[in-house]
């Protein structure tokens, strides 16, 4: 709760939660417990007390996007990321619309198309 209550204070002050690496309070480095819960927030390993009180941080929601779309970037293809552009802007698209939009065939469409969804739900 110490960490928290500090990090809360951080975000009520700047109304964000990333907090740089040379930010300090009596010491304590809080960008690095920072970063450990967020990791810990978007694997799904916080409990929902938890998860409800980082959710209550002015700048959560952002900071936690901000990973997803880091996560999202981490080893893909060009189609991949390709295709994840296209869905991002319109998830409702055929994948024969995907496959014209972004030069890949179909079945590289579908593949991927399957994977977004997953890391979106």
């Amino acid at each position: 709760m110490d960490y928290f209550d500090k990090l809360k204070n951080f975000s009520d002050r700047f109304d964000h939660c990333d907090v740089p690496s040379t930010y300090r309070i009596k010491g304590v480095n809080l960008r690095n417990w920072t970063m450990k819960v967020r990791r810990e927030f978007v694997k799904d390993e916080l409990s929902g007390i938890q998860k409800k009180l980082l959710e209550s941080l002015k700048g959560w929601q952002s900071f936690v996007e901000q990973s997803i779309l880091y996560i999202k970037t981490l080893d893909q293809s060009p189609a991949q990321a390709a295709i994840y552009k296209i869905l991002d802007e319109n998830p409702k698209l055929s994948l024969s619309t995907i496959s014209k939009m972004s030069g890949y065939s179909i079945s590289s469409c579908s593949k991927y198309r399957r994977k977004y969804f997953q890391i979106k739900s």
